[in-house]
């Protein structure tokens, strides 16, 4: 369920991207969860070409707050930190050919 949930969040509409410092620092309140936003926000920063990096940080900037919203649910918030630690493993092995570090 919570890989639907973040394809889902992935493929929302690009809408203006808006992300403050205040924004990028908010945590889901799931450790596998805050781990995973920050070292995919390091990779994308430090890694990706600038040509990419707007999207990407869209992407996150979605599963944050799709997760946001799971972690709210009593009902979904369980399922979430084996979905977090999911993403890790499978974005960790996605940016490997940029050189990012997990």
């Amino acid at each position: 369920m919570l890989v639907l949930v973040t394809l889902l969040a992935c493929k929302k509409g690009k809408k203006e991207q808006t992300e403050s410092t205040a924004t990028a620092a908010e945590e889901i309140g799931i450790p596998e969860c805050d781990e995973f936003l920050r070292k995919y926000e390091k990779c994308v920063s430090e890694k990706y070409p600038e040509i990419s990096r707007a999207a990407a940080k869209q992407q996150i900037e979605n599963m944050r707050n799709t997760w946001k919203q799971t972690a709210a649910n009593p009902l979904t918030k369980s399922a979430l930190a084996g979905g977090c630690k999911q993403a890790l493993e499978t974005t960790k092995q996605s940016t490997a050919v940029m050189g990012c570090e997990w």
